[in-house]
């Protein structure tokens, strides 16, 4: 669970605490999604959608019914 990350490890306390350059690609689209799935923080999502699409740049990429379909496949 996010609650259980220690404070300077959430993505919305490290853009707060240490800006924007402190902030993974991970930890933007986190704070973006705003919420996990069942069973899967944000994070873990965040961290699985740049995997299996190659980045930012891969999901950048995907249509509004790609992304829509990403969501109920993870």
């Amino acid at each position: 669970m996010l609650r259980e990350m220690a404070a300077d490890e959430r993505p919305r306390e490290t853009l707060n605490m240490r800006g924007s350059a402190a902030l993974s690609d991970e930890g933007f689209l986190a704070m973006n999604l705003n919420s996990g799935v069942l069973g899967a923080t944000v994070t873990h999502v965040s961290q699985r959608l740049l995997t299996d699409h190659g980045g930012l740049r891969g999901l950048s990429r995907l249509d509004v019914a790609e992304l829509t379909r990403v969501g109920f496949t993870l």
